[in-house]
This record gives structure tokens, sequence and C-alpha cells, in this order.
């Protein structure tokens, strides 16, 4: 039996019998660096992940199951030890059967840009960034997706202490809708 015929019967013998579960997910990850004189700091940076899994769900009059495939690349570029570009693409595909009374993409196919920024790096604990701003750093689902992002400024600080971290987030974006549907049957009065 070859190694790709173990891996495969590998990875369906772990989704049977992750199959009670309410989610499933296989993740495979690789990572590349381009380095184009020996000695000189790396100019390109890249990293690739592959995730195939399920999910199943049942609240109240909502209920829905799916199967998912990720394909997630994240590439860096640096200019200058202060100056990177940052891009983080990821392709969506999905087959479900969903059922939720309100509106929800997060089962829908698409190519999704996760982040895509230019990042200055004046000093070791401060990152400055420009672009569009991922929001999983919020981890506040209820408010905004973790899969959001909006164009904007980021300023973060960064220190290590021995026993801790600290890191301080600050941002000034501008929260924008995937859907480009402009017609509503009903619109919210505009605060007064």
């Amino acid at each position: 039996m070859s190694y790709g015929s173990r891996f495969g019967h590998g990875i369906l013998v772990g989704i049977l019998l992750l199959t009670p579960l309410a989610r499933a997910q296989v993740t495979g990850f690789s990572s590349l660096e381009l380095n184009e004189e020996p000695g000189r700091e790396r100019l390109w940076k890249g990293e690739w992940k592959f995730e195939i899994g399920g999910h199943k769900f049942e609240e109240g009059k909502d209920q829905g199951a799916a199967a998912l495939l990720y394909f997630t690349g994240k590439f860096e570029y640096s200019f200058a030890w202060w100056l990177k570009a940052r891009v983080t693409p990821r392709v969506d595909l999905f087959t479900s059967r969903v059922q939720e009374r309100y509106d929800n993409d997060t089962y829908s196919n698409r190519l999704r840009l996760i982040e895509g920024v230019i990042s200055i790096q004046p000093f070791q604990e401060v990152e400055l960034n420009a672009g569009a701003i991922n929001q999983r750093h919020l981890d506040s689902p209820m408010l905004v997706s973790g899969q959001r992002s909006f164009p904007g400024l980021q300023q973060v600080y960064q220190r290590q202490f021995s026993a801790f971290g600290v890191e301080l987030n600050a941002q000034q974006v501008v929260p924008t809708s995937t859907s480009l549907n402009t017609e509503r049957e009903d619109e919210e009065a505009l605060p007064s």
C-alpha cells in the first residue's frame, strides 16, 4: 500500500470516528521561503494550508450540516527590514443544507481576502498596518465575524516580558458589507 493511499485511508477513518461529533476537521500545512541571494534577508515568505471537514448545528429553528474545503495562502514580501506587504487569500468551498432565520453567508462558495496590508515596523514592538484589516483579533463573533476584513489603519504594540506578554491594538476601519444588494424590503431609520 502506498503512502498516499494510507494517508487517504487515515483521513477517511478519522472522519468516520469523528462523525458523532458536531464538528470534524483535518488540516494540512506547508511553507515556502524564497531567498534570491545567500546571506541576505528573505524577500518572499509563503505558507499554504488545506482544510477539509464538516459542521453540523441545531439550535431552535436553525439547523444545518455542511461539508467544507478551505485552501488558504499566506504571502509576505519584504521591501526592507521595516516595510513588508502581506496578503492572505482563501478559497471557501461548501456543500450544505442550512435552514436559518437570519441571513448568513458563512456557507457560501467564494474567494475571500482574509488580509491584505502594507506593514511598517519602525520599532521592534510597534507595527503599523494599512489595507484590508482582518477582524479575527477582536474574538467577538456576536459583534463582528472573524472572517471579515475592513479597509483602514491598525496600530499594534506588542511587548513580551519574562512571565507574560502584552498586546495593545487600535484600529480605524470602515465596516463594509459583502453584499451589494440595495433592494431591501425594510430599512432601519437612521439614528438621530
